[in-house]
């Protein structure tokens, strides 16, 4: 054992070590890497844990949850430990934050879990929050930036969990909080298997959203309505996906751009030359643009132009606006 400045390093048989007290723990829930848990079973524990005494002769964790853990899965009866006993809880729970901080980039729902655990276990007050802490943490030290990572630490275990194993985006996971469960595990799920981005994830929560509210139904009832119950998993994406739903929420914008479709191709427009509505049909004009290597080309297209402004199709185009 060597002891300094308060410390001191021994080897701790696991069974003293209170494994479910997550006090200074900065992840909302444990897990176990793979990669960590077969370094461990090749190498051992290389890099102690740091331990505090604890009540009834047990010690209690401060930083290596994940270690501890990927450890007692190993099969380890003792591992490396440096034990703290100065009785600093905010020191020591920092300590804890500034070493994950200083080797790797924390996730969101950590960052929150660290954020909420200052504000509510530690009393750390707000204006130190915003001056020292979020910084400290590498973020803006503003009340929008605690309001937003307050309201992460506050989201349900479902949703912390598929913002950290699935593919839900955190800013995803605000917006359908209010969602029945069961709506929240569908689009969780959708995010993973979709593998859908952040614009992607947007546009679909809006969309359902916004039929929510004008059908006053559910998503399991507009999902069904749309058509999609019942697509096969290789069949569904995300550009079939909005298209449904857009037809269901916008079905005159629906109608227009099916019938552009057909009168745009009944023009029969020859290739290069490109014709152009306005976004939502909302405007008074459609554009044409064509490019030409040459004079010969030019004219070409000119005629086709013209031929084409003859048309009945062209008429109906313009009724579209």
């Amino acid at each position: 054992m060597q002891n300094h400045s308060g410390y001191s390093i021994k080897s701790v048989p696991v069974k003293k070590i209170n494994l479910e007290d997550r006090f200074y723990s900065i992840s909302p829930f444990p897990f176990n890497e793979e990669k960590l848990l077969n370094t461990i079973k090749i190498a051992g524990m290389t890099v102690p844990v740091l331990l505090e005494p604890a009540p009834e002769n047990l010690f209690r964790i401060v930083s290596g949850f994940k270690r501890t853990s990927a450890a007692v899965e190993a099969g380890m009866a003792e591992i490396p430990a440096v034990v703290r006993e100065t009785g600093d809880r905010l020191g020591a729970f920092w300590t804890a934050v500034q070493e994950n901080y200083g080797s790797r980039e924390l996730h969101a729902l950590e960052n929150a879990e660290i954020i909420r655990k200052l504000k509510e276990l530690h009393c750390v007050e707000e204006k130190d929050l915003l001056s020292s802490y979020l910084p400290g943490l590498g973020l803006r030290g503003s009340r929008y930036e605690l309001d937003r990572f307050l309201a992460l630490a506050g989201l349900s275990e479902l949703l912390k969990k598929s913002c950290l194993l699935d593919n839900l985006l955190c800013s995803t996971a605000l917006e359908i909080r209010a969602w029945p469960e069961a709506e929240q595990v569908f689009f969780a799920s959708l995010c993973s298997q979709l593998q859908l981005g952040t614009n992607k994830q947007k546009q679909l929560v809006r969309l359902i959203e916004d039929l929510k509210k004008k059908e006053l139904a559910s998503l399991e009832s507009i999902w069904e309505k749309s058509g999609l119950q019942g697509t096969e998993p290789g069949e569904l994406n995300f550009e079939k996906i909005h298209y449904s739903l857009s037809q269901m929420r916008f079905p005159v914008l629906s109608s227009h751009q099916e019938r552009f479709k057909k009168l745009k191709e009944n023009l029969h427009l020859g290739q290069g030359i490109k014709l152009q509505v306005p976004r939502y049909f909302d405007g008074d004009s459609v554009s044409v643009a064509f490019s030409a290597a040459d004079i010969s080309e030019f004219r070409e297209k000119s005629e086709q132009l013209m031929e084409a402004s003859g048309r009945e199709e062209l008429e109906e185009i313009f009724k579209l606006l």
